[in-house]
């Protein structure tokens, strides 16, 4: 991500801790070659982030969103049971490959679930958030199964 303000490009990234537990770590760079990792630790891994209205939203690890004014964080997590059990699969999936995005002035997140066949991108639209709130749900999710042609993916929707 481009930090224009401080001049700086700033990567989340994760990676193993004593014991097995994997967490996310900002680094950050002037040149975009040497990075320099950053504490503390901020959350759990797999860290995706868009900015929308100052803030910056966060998708992480099994679905938990996340939101901070600041890329060094605090993280304001979400609880688990924001998104809705017929958008994680609960209890039989959970979501996997989480990614939040800002388009027009709304949150959204695509990701797909553990144990979806064939393999599904899911969609669902967060609302714009009030104070003190994440998000909550406004759409059921789109579904796109994805269909090999060749070397090329293509999406069809399953809602028309």
């Amino acid at each position: 991500h481009i930090d224009e303000e401080n001049q700086l490009l700033v990567m989340y990234y994760h990676g193993l801790l004593p014991g097995g537990d994997q967490q996310t770590r900002l680094a950050t760079s002037t040149d975009g070659i040497n990075f320099k990792p950053r504490e503390p630790l901020l959350g759990p891994p797999y860290f995706r982030a868009t900015k929308l209205d100052g803030m910056i939203y966060l998708s992480m690890w099994e679905g938990r969103l996340g939101r901070t004014r600041s890329w060094e964080g605090p993280i304001d997590l979400a609880p688990k049971e924001l998104l809705p059990d017929e958008i994680t699969g609960a209890p039989d999936r959970q979501i996997r490959h989480g990614h939040v995005f800002a388009h027009q002035g709304r949150l959204h997140l695509t990701f797909s679930r553990i144990g979806d066949a064939p393999e599904r991108l899911l969609h669902c639209e967060l609302n714009r958030p009030r104070p003190g709130r994440i998000g909550v749900l406004v759409r059921c999710p789109k579904c796109c199964v994805l269909n090999r042609v060749g070397k090329v993916a293509i999406f069809r929707s399953l809602h028309r």
